[in-house]
């Protein structure tokens, strides 16, 4: 087969092909193009390595030879390309989500005003005023949601968490018991690690992913908080046991709007991505349809002490609830 007739084929194709020696990019496909936001054309002649890191391709096939030089046909793994839709989503959902915000607030103030005054004057029944309070905490949830997607990543001091102390602190908070309540919570923590970060937002990140389990999960159902080291990582894994989901649905996870839930807006877990990613991180999910479902947090931690010295009583299996 002629070179050419190599380009014309990979360029057909809907995975990422990229054809280079040890260092420089001599072809690239449409698709490619596409996924990394550049200009057909724009990527030959680049260096592979200043826009691709090694874990996130693989050899197609075989080496060939061309001329004098040793070539080598790779592809983008899944993982990069379904990131990178997702960081392009996020950037559209930014820019709409303050707009939208903006828009709700507004009417928003106006609907609680008279009904505070409703509720003074005694025009309405307390339990009318109750069910309308309901739902508008609701609504303002959903804004505050856009607000955060809205704003662009902090600039903020990090603090330095000790992720086995806050684990057991964030199970013992009174928004999480109501919201665990009747789902024991088992909690194993093999090593403690330290990460810098934001209490604030990983304290959102893990309340969203806690939510997300307890709604796919029966009744008393357990759910599982297991946390470990992983090489310069802490992992912290999240499990139910409950509806789980199909493959072709798992690919969508993550998407602007996308949800499991009757009453879900996907706003959560696209914050949850988001808190992940400001952390230098990443979120892996594993689902089975009707078996449970597994999400992985993976944080970079700066140190890490084995549980028997320094968290002897927090490496044990803990139980709430």
């Amino acid at each position: 087969m002629e070179i050419e007739e190599l380009f014309g084929l990979l360029d057909l194709s809907e995975d990422c092909y990229f054809v280079h020696d040890r260092a420089t990019i001599l072809f690239a496909n449409r698709a490619a193009h596409e996924c990394l936001g550049k200009p057909i054309g724009y990527l030959h002649g680049k260096r592979l390595k200043q826009l691709i890191s090694e874990e996130d391709i693989v050899c197609a096939g075989k080496p060939f030879q061309l001329g004098k030089k040793r070539l080598y046909a790779s592809v983008l793994k899944q993982p990069f390309k379904q990131a990178h839709k997702r960081k392009e989503a996020m950037e559209v959902v930014s820019r709409l989500s303050a707009g939208v915000a903006h828009e709700l607030r507004n009417p928003l103030t106006t609907i609680k005003g008279f009904i505070q005054l409703y509720s003074e004057v005694g025009e309405l029944r307390e339990s009318q005023i109750n069910i309308m309070n309901i739902e508008l905490e609701r609504i303002e949830n959903i804004i505050n949601d856009y607000v955060l997607l809205a704003e662009e990543p902090p600039a903020r001091e990090n603090e330095s968490i000790q992720m086995a102390a806050f684990l057991q602190s964030l199970l013992k908070k009174n928004k999480v018991k109501r919201l665990t309540d009747g789902h024991p919570i088992k909690l194993n923590i093999s090593e403690e690690a330290t990460v810098l970060g934001s209490r604030k937002e990983l304290f959102l990140l893990f309340y969203n992913l806690l939510e997300n389990a307890i709604d796919a999960s029966v009744k008393h159902s357990p759910v599982h908080i297991t946390m470990y080291a992983e090489g310069p990582n802490v992992c912290v894994e999240i499990t139910d046991f409950g509806s789980g989901m199909p493959a072709e649905r798992l690919n969508y996870i993550g998407q602007p709007f996308y949800s499991t839930k009757e009453k879900g807006t996907g706003l959560g877990l696209m914050i949850c991505y988001r808190v992940v990613e400001t952390h230098g991180g990443l979120i892996d999910i594993e689902s089975k349809d009707k078996r449970g479902t597994n999400v992985k947090v993976i944080l970079p931690m700066t140190t890490k002490n084995k549980a028997g010295s320094m968290v002897r009583e927090k490496a044990a299996m803990l139980t709430y609830g």
